[in-house]
Order: C-alpha cells, then structure tokens, then sequence
C-alpha cells in the first residue's frame, strides 16, 4: 500500500509541479502539502497498526521508531493548517508573520527536542 500510494504521490507531485510551475516560485504549492500530509499520516497509521498487532506493544517507548513517528505525526497536524491561510501571508497582516513565525518555531523546537529525548532515552546498552 505504501509503494503504491508513494508512486502515485510522485507521479502527482510532478505532473503538478510542471503543470503549476509559477505557483513553484512565489507561492507554497497546497496540494502537493496535503497529499504529503496523508502520505505521511497513511504511513504513520499503518506503523502504529503493526505495532499495535505486534508484541512489539510491550515495549513501545523503548523505540527511537516510535517517538520519531508520533513527533513527526504531531509536527505534520500543526503546519498543516498554516498552508491553507498562506494566503494572509503579507505585509499588510504583521500578526499573522508573527503567529506564523512564533509557530512554526515552537513546532520545529518541540519536534527536534522530542528528537533528542528520544535519542537519549532509547539508545541502545552496549556491555563491552
């Protein structure tokens, strides 16, 4: 299921890009976003469901796999809704460029952070 969804997210992906080439340049091309974001959530749902079928369940947060994918799952559910008001993005609106900016940030140091801890807390325990 994923080969084929990712081959037809590339496929789109590039129709559209050549089809919307002026979008490329001056704007966030939307569509190509939210068919990442279900690509992205179709792939994390399915991680969770062999995890959750597995006996892998026991020991769940001992896995740098895990943790990257809820983190990158949440990261995804908060810039997702910054595409669709992209279109406020202007000088005329300096609250929205700072929301925006003020979001984006505190996303990006969740995410990395959770990155971090995860690292950490799951590394593996070599004995020498």
């Amino acid at each position: 299921v994923i080969k084929y969804s990712l081959l037809a997210f590339l496929i789109f992906a590039i129709v559209n890009s050549f089809i919307n080439y002026h979008v490329y340049y001056n704007n966030t091309i939307t569509s190509i976003w939210l068919l990442g974001v279900c690509q992205i959530t179709l792939c994390v749902t399915l991680y969770f469901l062999e995890i959750l079928g597995s006996d892998r369940i026991m020991s769940f947060y001992k896995s740098v796999e895990f943790y990257v994918a809820a983190v990158f799952f949440i990261w995804f559910l908060i810039r997702t809704p910054l595409t669709f008001y992209q279109m406020y993005y202007s000088q005329a609106d300096w609250s929205f460029i700072f929301l925006k900016r003020d979001i984006i940030l505190f996303a990006n140091m969740f995410m990395y952070l959770t990155f971090t801890f995860a690292f950490i807390y799951c590394r593996p325990n070599h004995d020498i």
